[in-house]
């Protein structure tokens, strides 16, 4: 999908503004940034899924555990979740990114245990609440040991929450390789991202005292206007699409008839 090579560089074309060859125009080395855009969705992309991903594959089975047996399993999980959660998502990815390495592999791993406390609370929560369920009562009472309880009985009726969380999951985890990739602890150059972008543009504009930038925002407002309404207007139509079509109501003529 990407019109040009997304690390290639063309010297005659630098700072260049949107035009029909360069539709988001060129960066401070005569990168197409439209292509670096697209080839950083895929890296933002597989950052969300991955790290979301690894907080599930943590999560799930520390919250499955720890409401299922109770007791001083649960104690102990539950104070180790708590002194995670004390500290700011952000906070502890940043922490655990700067202590591995700054790699966009290290920068999942560190977003995925960041994210993994909000799993197993949630997991826990929803299996004190199933445990005592008839189904499981029923389960119990016919022999099944608790490994297939949790997985076969449990584990398929908490899922639904679980998954809700991890859709929304997924847009914090794309901000935060963001974040970590415009401090220097993500995708490294010249691999496109979409901080390290921003990172690089918000360099070439203080340099350039931001004349040039404002010279292109002027140049360009659709593409800064489709890149805000974009999400706008994706909210508004899912919930349309979704929803029933209702019957129009009558009018005032045909209720007094």
């Amino acid at each position: 999908m990407s019109p040009h090579n997304p690390i290639a560089t063309d010297w005659l074309a630098v700072r260049k503004a949107p035009s029909l060859r360069h539709l988001f125009g060129t960066d401070e080395i005569g990168r197409d940034v439209l292509s670096r855009v697209l080839w950083g969705t895929r890296a933002s992309l597989l950052a969300g899924l991955v790290s979301v991903s690894i907080a599930l594959a943590l999560g799930m089975p520390l919250g499955l555990a720890s409401g299922y047996q109770g007791g001083i399993v649960d104690g102990v999980a539950m104070r180790m979740i708590d002194a995670m959660l004390a500290l700011p998502f952000l906070i502890l990815a940043i922490a655990l990114a700067a202590f591995l390495g700054p790699t966009l592999t290290n920068a999942m791993i560190a977003i995925g245990v960041s994210q993994m406390p909000v799993f197993a609370r949630l997991t826990r929560a929803q299996v004190l609440a199933a445990k005592h369920e008839d189904y499981v009562e029923a389960a119990r009472a016919l022999g099944n040991p608790d490994r297939r309880i949790l997985l076969r009985h449990i584990l398929p009726n908490i899922s639904a929450p679980i998954l809700v969380q991890a859709t929304l999951a997924i847009a914090a985890a794309i901000i935060a390789e963001a974040s970590l990739s415009f401090l220097g602890l993500g995708q490294q150059p010249p691999a496109p991202s979409w901080g390290s972008m921003l990172n690089t543009a918000k360099t070439s504009c203080r340099r350039r005292r931001g004349w040039r930038c404002g010279r292109v925002w002027r140049s360009s407002p659709w593409c800064c206007r489709s890149i805000c309404s974009a999400p706008v207007c994706a909210t508004r139509s899912i919930p349309a699409a979704a929803e029933p079509r209702r019957r129009p109501f009558p009018s005032r003529g045909m209720c007094s008839n």
